[in-house]
């Protein structure tokens, strides 16, 4: 089975294939200058990732914080701005259509947006950056897939034998 960073890579490729502005020209972890020709596109990358552990029994349940990094970019024109904004808002609208990826993981939270503008590179482009943190669950001596199971309960209290019953708290826990 596939590492969770690439299943995640993948689902955030395939989420954002096919957007107005950038259409099919996705790549994930691409590392090598854009081929003009394929301008504008999105890179997409997973390059950070922070493990806490929710248990003390081996083995463990670990709650990981991926960074994952949808880059829009476009070569330099007089509506490069503009050009980077609609990338952006196309984005940000296809992700928060799936914030579970189709059940990879738990939580999806744009928590960055930068622009900025490279005049050196052949061709000179211009990138607007998401950064978005992803939260999911794996086990600790496994390959490093995602919980993908998850159960949301509510806890009801009964005020008296005639009320109706109160919703005290809601939780989306992995099984």
């Amino acid at each position: 089975m596939a590492h969770a960073r690439k299943q995640i890579r993948d689902a955030a490729v395939a989420q954002l294939t096919g957007l107005v502005t950038t259409g099919a020209n996705v790549f994930p972890g691409q590392v090598y200058d854009v081929d003009p020709a394929f301008l504008p596109c999105l890179l997409i990358y997973t390059r950070h990732e922070r493990v806490g552990y929710e248990s003390e029994q081996h083995p463990r349940d670990q709650r990981r914080k991926l960074t994952l990094e949808i880059r829009g970019r476009a070569p330099v024109t007089s509506l490069l701005e503009d050009t980077l904004d609609q990338i952006a808002t196309e984005v940000e609208i296809a992700m928060d259509k799936s914030v579970d990826l189709g059940g990879l993981v738990s939580d999806l939270v744009l928590t960055d947006t930068s622009l900025s503008v490279d005049l050196i590179s052949v061709p000179p482009h211009g990138d607007a950056t998401l950064t978005y943190e992803v939260t999911y669950s794996t086990m600790e001596s496994e390959a490093p897939a995602p919980v993908n199971s998850f159960i949301t309960f509510h806890a009801d209290s009964q005020l008296d034998a005639d009320a109706e019953a109160e919703l005290v708290t809601e939780e989306t826990l992995p099984l």
